[in-house]
């Protein structure tokens, strides 16, 4: 039977269509509409299952709509070339140019890593305005992994004004940082946001709230990062010397634990530290932070109280100029049939995935972080960075 008259086709023209279900379709629309999903599929495989990037060339500008507002450059040849125009915008070019004028160790981080990033462009362009690529390193990651977020939040919740500040300020960086590489995650996982009211300190709430497309279930968010001294714009006052990675894991569970929550719970949490893998390719702090999670869970944690907990590390903060690394690590606290350690039957495995669905996307959708579209129409693939 020709591909265009399986049942499972007749009724992806339904849903395409909104009308009536056809009882027939000629071979050409039925091939149009297979060329729509093939691409859609392939937009979803590069930019997840947010909103669609929107964008048109119009004479000599590109044109880029950002939520409600309208964006056009001269200069935008590929979309990592302009979320480097966009970045700009969002943080101001008055307080990124008093950053520059400050000697290199006392600019904001996120100025650092412009500096990183140019030095990254000059490196790799062949030829001066002529689009070329290079492999993703950690200063890549981090600027444009960052102005990539933003973009997200902006185009399919909204940039709060408050968030941006704290982007702005050293002491806040790390926090809102690692909030929006959570939210990057979630987004491009299907999920929609809600951001908290952050002015509101009468009572205790997530980060922020997130709703499932595919399963309508709602979820409490919690993102946590441990603070090392030097980096991150962490010092002794909030910071930590110690080299155990898990030094703060309970810490930071205990607190996003500590939030009131009606909904099921996500918590993110990010180790900080280096990316060392063990002689099974797995980073090394996988397995004891799963035997501290059990631990918990048998003598510590409260009656009826669950949540999905990832632990993280986003180390590209920690290696600029080496190829990017992402790594997460997901535990199902107080739910013992979501990811644990040891053998599981397949007829089991199956029955988890969809069970716990929601779980499994938002871990597939982090370890692509922060991976980049090339170009506004997907006509090339997101492997390398492009420039």
């Amino acid at each position: 039977m020709p591909l265009w008259q399986w049942p499972e086709i007749q009724a992806l023209l339904w849903q395409f269509s909104g009308n009536p279900r056809p009882q027939s379709a000629s071979p050409e629309v039925i091939r149009a509409l297979e060329g729509h999903y093939a691409k859609e599929r392939i937009r979803q495989e590069q930019q997840g299952l947010g909103k669609p990037i929107i964008a048109a060339r119009f004479n000599d500008y590109q044109i880029v709509a950002v939520g409600n507002t309208v964006h056009w450059s001269p200069k935008a040849k590929t979309f990592p070339d302009f979320l480097g125009e966009y970045i700009k915008r969002v943080l101001g070019s008055d307080w990124g140019n008093a950053e520059i004028a400050k000697p290199f160790d006392e600019r904001h981080t996120l100025l650092q890593w412009y500096d990183g990033y140019c030095r990254y462009q000059a490196a790799t362009i062949n030829i001066p305005g002529e689009v070329s690529g290079a492999v993703m390193t950690g200063v890549v990651a981090c600027y444009l992994g960052t102005a990539y977020s933003l973009y997200l939040l902006d185009h399919n919740v909204e940039l709060q004004t408050r968030l941006v500040q704290r982007l702005k300020n050293q002491k806040d960086f790390q926090g809102a940082y690692y909030e929006l590489i959570v939210a990057n995650a979630l987004i491009r996982a299907g999920f929609k946001l809600t951001l908290e009211d952050e002015t509101d300190s009468s009572t205790k709430h997530c980060e922020f709230a997130a709703v499932s497309q595919r399963s309508g279930k709602k979820y409490c968010v919690e993102a946590k990062m441990r603070a090392v001294i030097g980096l991150l714009g962490a010092d002794d006052k909030d910071g930590t010397k110690k080299s155990n990675p898990l030094s703060h894991m309970i810490k930071h569970l205990n607190a996003a634990l500590a939030k009131p929550a009606t909904d099921d719970r996500l918590i993110f949490i990010d180790l900080n530290t280096d990316a060392t893998l063990g002689a099974d390719g797995k980073p090394t702090w996988t397995h004891h932070s799963f035997t501290r999670l059990e631990r918990f869970e048998r003598d510590e944690l409260a009656t009826d109280v669950a949540a999905y907990v990832f632990i993280s590390n986003t180390p590209f903060h920690r290696m600029l100029n080496e190829p990017q690394h992402t790594a997460l690590a997901a535990f199902g606290l107080g739910i013992p049939d979501f990811n644990r350690p040891g053998t599981v039957r397949l007829t089991d495995i199956y029955r988890q995935r969809r069970k716990h669905a929601d779980a499994f996307q938002i871990a597939e959708a982090f370890m692509k972080y922060p991976q980049l579209r090339t170009t506004f129409d997907g006509s090339l693939p997101c492997d390398s960075h492009a420039r």
